[in-house]
């Protein structure tokens, strides 16, 4: 007899599915899953038990919980604590003035890169995207309303053929 290998069991399971940890191996050999493999999934596959108002009675192995008002610990990590990238309102409208300058000026070149973002230097104004015009027609019925969206800002219809495309749909 082979001793078993769970402490609190007297027998061996004789089964030979490949969930048995305890399993003989066959003609696999090394092909076969090994005994943490298998633990492992048949951890997955457990089911928490609760009672029967659905209150769980024991949670599975790694669905620990801690109790309310225990003092929890985070790992301290450097990157947390290290100097972020911040800029004063004051230094970035400086900085502003100074590139809108160097942009206008085609023999000035700028050196030094930065590593602020250029998307801050430009406060551009750009048009609403979600603004849309509404449908002219109902496809589907009276109270499935569709909307157009509004391209007059990336080109005039009224110049376009796409202004007669629209005029001419039912």
């Amino acid at each position: 007899m082979v001793k078993p290998k769970y402490k609190g069991r007297s027998t061996i399971n004789p089964s030979k599915a490949s969930t048995n940890p305890d399993r003989v191996q066959g003609a696999g050999g090394q092909n076969m899953r090994d005994r943490a493999t298998i633990r492992r999934l048949n951890m997955y596959r457990q089911k928490e038990r609760r009672n029967n108002r659905g209150k769980v009675i024991k949670p599975l192995q790694y669905q620990s919980t801690v109790a309310s008002g225990t003092v929890a610990r985070v790992e301290p990590n450097i990157k947390w604590f290290g100097n972020t990238r911040v800029i004063k309102q004051s230094s970035l409208q400086k900085f502003q003035e100074e590139m809108d300058t160097v942009m206008k000026d085609p023999y000035k070149v700028v050196m030094k890169q930065s590593k602020l973002p250029m998307s801050l230097l430009h406060d551009r104004i750009q048009p609403h995207v979600r603004w849309r015009a509404p449908w002219q027609w109902n496809f589907f019925g009276k109270r499935h309303a569709y909307t157009l969206p509004n391209l007059s800002f990336a080109f005039p219809l009224e110049n376009s053929n796409f202004n007669a495309v629209l005029l001419s749909f039912p």
